[in-house]
This record gives C-alpha cells, sequence and structure tokens, in this order.
C-alpha cells in the first residue's frame, strides 16, 4: 500500500484479488449508490454520446470532478460508456500513481519508439476530442478498474492522485510504457487529455 492512500491494481491482483473484466458484468441501475441511470449493456464508445470538455488546468479538471459530484448527489449522473463513474475514476487515478510512483512493465522498446514517433506531437498539441474505443491490452491490465468501484470510492481515489500534483507538488517522474520518458509538463497533458477522453461519458444530465 503507498502512502497516497490506495493500493495499485497490479498490487492488488498479486494479493489475489483479481476478478472479472469489467465488461463482463451487468450493474443494476442503483448499483453504485444514485437513482441516476447507468447503462448495463456494452456499447460502441466509438459513437456514444460525449460531452465535449476540456481541461487547461488541473484544476480545470477538479472543478470538472466537482460539477461530476453535484450531479451525481442531485440524481441527474449517467455514463453514455462501459464503466461506471467509479470505474472511471480508478481507471483515471490508475495511470495518475503510476506516472508518480513507477509502472510494473516497461513496455517493448519498439512499441514505443513506434508510438511515441507517431503520436507523440499529437497527443501534446491536438485540441480535438480524444478518440474511444481502445481496449486495454493485458500487458497493461494494471490500469484496468476494479469490476464494481462505488462512485464515493472511486473519486476520493482520483481526488487523492489529482492532489498529489495541485496541493502537494509531486513530479510525475516515471516513463510511460507507451511513449517513453516525458517531463512533468508533458505528463501533465497527457493525464488531462486521458482524464478528458474518459469523463467525457459522464453526462451530468443539464
Amino acid at each position: 500500500m503507498s502512502d497516497a492512500g490506495f493500493e495499485p491494481k497490479h498490487e492488488r491482483e498479486a494479493a489475489g484479488d483479481g476478478g472479472k473484466p469489467p465488461l463482463e458484468r451487468e450493474p443494476e441501475a442503483d448499483e453504485f449508490g444514485t437513482g441516476a441511470e447507468y447503462t448495463p449493456d456494452e456499447v460502441d464508445t466509438k459513437s456514444a454520446d460525449r460531452r465535449d470538455i476540456r481541461y487547461a488546468t488541473i484544476d480545470d479538471l477538479r472543478a470538472d470532478l466537482d460539477a461530476i459530484e453535484a450531479a451525481h448527489k442531485a440524481g441527474t449522473l449517467k455514463t453514455t460508456g462501459n464503466w461506471s463513474p467509479g470505474q472511471i475514476f480508478q481507471h483515471c487515478a490508475n495511470l495518475w500513481q503510476c506516472a508518480l510512483d513507477g509502472f510494473p512493465d516497461n513496455g517493448s522498446w519498439p512499441v514505443r519508439f513506434l508510438v511515441r514517433t507517431l503520436f507523440l506531437k499529437k497527443i501534446l498539441n491536438s485540441d480535438a476530442k480524444p478518440p474511444a474505443g481502445f481496449k486495454i491490452p493485458k500487458s497493461a491490465s494494471y490500469l484496468t478498474p476494479d469490476d464494481e468501484v462505488r462512485f464515493e470510492e472511486g473519486l476520493k481515489i482520483l481526488r487523492t492522485q489529482v492532489n498529489r500534483v495541485a496541493q502537494r507538488n509531486e513530479q510525475f517522474a516515471h516513463p510511460s510504457p507507451l511513449l517513453g520518458t516525458l517531463t512533468h509538463e508533458q505528463w501533465t497533458t497527457v493525464q488531462l487529455g486521458h482524464c478528458r477522453l474518459h469523463l467525457s461519458f459522464l453526462d451530468l444530465g443539464r
């Protein structure tokens, strides 16, 4: 268990806390502690409705988390993708923590070189909506959220990781298995884009 307050998935699995892939389950509508409506069946995330959101700074992300929490409490929050809000929060938090504390897998050098060469500039400079529909490879299963993550639990986990950077001024210091070595500023852009992708599937019901 890290001092950041939650245990990465690869450490939980090593301790025998694995489970089915998240898309094999069909959550009940109120399983996550709210009367909001959640999609029980797998959807094509490439064509799913998504919010048009942008995070220029970490503070923008934190403000959106506050808005998502308010929608949850009002009973208007729903997801247009395949993960519950809690799972989305945990998945985003997993990447933040790995960049802060280290990844369990360094990845393949040829793949890292190819992805970095073809996509890094686009990832760092594009203002376009991040594309959806990617499947997490087995080699990165440590990023996959648990089968069941309650809203409050997932939000607390993500806020903990975000605040390590926003309030404690910790630095993203570990290389990405896909993008290689990144500066803290580059990592911040990657993290905000990753959160933008997944949190865009949360409809606040406004």
